[in-house]
């Protein structure tokens, strides 16, 4: 059977048995499982089945009873009703199926930026319509995708950020492109507009038929 979490701090196991050797003044006994109701335990002294709670109790593992078992080898016999209880305090990666963690199962911002590993989100993890807006977009930071339609709003891209990309409809749309920053990449119509160019900001690409509009800011140089 597997878990979700660590290995458990107490293993499972089948109903078993017990026994311990009375003295004929000893009232007290310590059990190998950590056990907490006397009704999971049936206790038997000398073939005689005692009464949970009025003959014995059990708190913690320790097997008490209210009056001592007489002198004898191996004649308290006690059988166990019940598996122990399995108590986690972590989750390790071996314990979790394929899958097993979905987004619901993801509070709001629980994936943080420190968690995210180099080049781990790529084109096909990007959705369709507004996924990438508002951001600073650094040197090479994004780079051979597909991008649809309205994928990339409201950034300052700065040199290099874009290259070697299929552009599509409407997916470049109100941002600020610095010098070099849309490079080597396939611009299919009206794939850039509404944007402020800066200089040399888009060079050496290929560009469909209408792909530029007229709604971008070219500054001296920007094409």
């Amino acid at each position: 059977m597997s878990y979700l979490g660590n290995s458990p701090e107490l293993n499972t196991f089948a109903v078993g048995v017990e026994k311990f050797s009375g003295s004929g003044a000893c009232t007290v006994f310590t059990l190998t499982r950590d056990i907490d109701d006397p009704n999971y335990l049936e206790v038997a002294v000398s073939g005689v089945l005692q009464t949970p709670r009025d003959a014995y109790t059990v708190t913690d593992g320790i097997l008490n009873f209210t009056t001592p078992p007489g002198l004898g080898t191996n004649n308290i016999v006690v059988i166990y009703r019940t598996g122990t209880t399995i108590a986690y305090n972590q989750i390790s990666p071996s314990q979790l199926l394929a899958n097993s963690v979905t987004a619901t199962a993801l509070a709001p911002n629980a994936v943080v930026n420190s968690k995210i590993a180099a080049n781990a989100i790529t084109g096909d993890k990007l959705a369709n319509h507004g996924i990438i807006s508002g951001n600073n977009i650094g040197v090479t930071s994004i780079s051979a995708n597909q991008i649809t339609i309205g994928a990339i709003t409201g950034n300052l891209i700065s040199a290099n950020a874009i290259s070697g990309n299929n552009l599509t409809l409407n997916s470049i749309g109100a941002n600020n492109i610095v010098v070099g920053s849309l490079s080597g990449n396939l611009f299919q119509t009206q794939s850039v507009t509404g944007n402020t160019l800066g200089l040399n900001s888009v060079s050496a690409n290929n560009l469909s038929m209408e792909a530029r509009n007229f709604d971008d800011m070219f500054l001296l140089g920007g094409m």
